[in-house]
This record gives C-alpha cells, sequence and structure tokens, in this order.
C-alpha cells in the first residue's frame, strides 16, 4: 500500500515523504477532460504509429497533438512496447507537464469545481480540504514556477545485469540518494 511505498522510498533514498495523493485511471481521465483537453508535443513517429495502430486513434500524428482527451491522453502514458520503462516515464511526465501548463491557464473558480468533481476518484493521506487548500494554494504561490524533473534512476547510474536468470535494472543506489536530495532540498 501507499504507506509501505512512502517507507521504502525514505528508507532507500533518505527523503522524508509525510502524506500522498494518488490519482487513479478514472480520475486522470475526467481532469483531462474538464480542462477541455491538453497537447502533447513531440511525439515520435513509433509512438503516433502505434497510437493509430493498436489504441485506435487514427488522427494521432508525430510532432504536437492539440486537444488530446483523457482515454487518448492514458494511453499515450501507457505506451511500454515502442522503446522502454525509461521512454514511459518521460512519455508521463510530458502529460503531467502539459496539464501543469492547461491548469496555469484555467480560472481558479473552474479549477476548484474541478477538483471537488475529481476528489472522489482520489485516494489521499490528506483530509479533503486540506487537499483542496494545498490545491488553490499552489495555483497561486507554485504552480506558475518553473517544471524541473529528475529521473530516477539518473542517467549513467544504473545497468542491467542478470540474476538467477532474471533480467534485473541494478543502480547505484548512493549516488542516486545524493542525486535526489540535491534535486529536492538544493
Amino acid at each position: 500500500g501507499a504507506q509501505l511505498l512512502m517507507d521504502t522510498i525514505e528508507w532507500n533514498f533518505g527523503v522524508d515523504i509525510d502524506d500522498y495523493v494518488m490519482v487513479d485511471y478514472d480520475a486522470f481521465i475526467e481532469l483531462v477532460n474538464l480542462l477541455g483537453g491538453i497537447t502533447i508535443h513531440d511525439v515520435t513517429e513509433k509512438e503516433a504509429k502505434y497510437m493509430r495502430d493498436e489504441v485506435n486513434r487514427p488522427k494521432f500524428k508525430e510532432g504536437t497533438n492539440t486537444n488530446v482527451d483523457g482515454r487518448t491522453a492514458m494511453w499515450y502514458c501507457r505506451i511500454r512496447y515502442v522503446d522502454n520503462d525509461f521512454g514511459r516515464t518521460q512519455r508521463q511526465r510530458k502529460v503531467i507537464t502539459s496539464i501543469i501548463s492547461k491548469v496555469t491557464k484555467t480560472n481558479p473558480f473552474k479549477l476548484i469545481d474541478i477538483v471537488k468533481q475529481v476528489l472522489p476518484n482520489i485516494s489521499t493521506s490528506l483530509e479533503q480540504n486540506d487537499l483542496l487548500a494545498l490545491g488553490v494554494g499552489a495555483f497561486f504561490k507554485y504552480i506558475r514556477y518553473d517544471i524541473v524533473q529528475q529521473q530516477i534512476p539518473a542517467e549513467g547510474t544504473w545497468w542491467n545485469e542478470r540474476v538467477y536468470g532474471q533480467d534485473v535494472l541494478k543502480m547505484n543506489f548512493e549516488k542516486n540518494k545524493t542525486l535526489l536530495k540535491e534535486f529536492i532540498y538544493e
């Protein structure tokens, strides 16, 4: 569950996690739709072909796709057969960045209504009023900051290895721990 995940991250990377917010597929789809769709930039031809052929999104194209609905955005995030997990998480970060960009251009009163509609599909350790206050506060205080991202394991700190006949990803935990702490706290 969420607590074990937070404990695992805290133990392995030495960062403090106080609370969590978990958005399920329905909340994700609903959020994107209530925002009126999003724009996804830098779509590769492989990604576009997968979306057209495997997900039946015939208009999905290489480059920039505008007014992407929630279900299409979710499928784009979940593509895993055109490259690897690092590519998949990059797509997820790209979509989250697009959602945040759309949120910054949305009327705050409309955002409050959207949050209230999506809230039933969100699991969190926060009280609903605290979550709503955090969301509204973030809109006015933090949402216009530059978005920065850090992939863990970071480039050059991991390698593939075969253990007991299984392919596994090994990484330098100390290097990643240092990088994550620097990224968050500095």
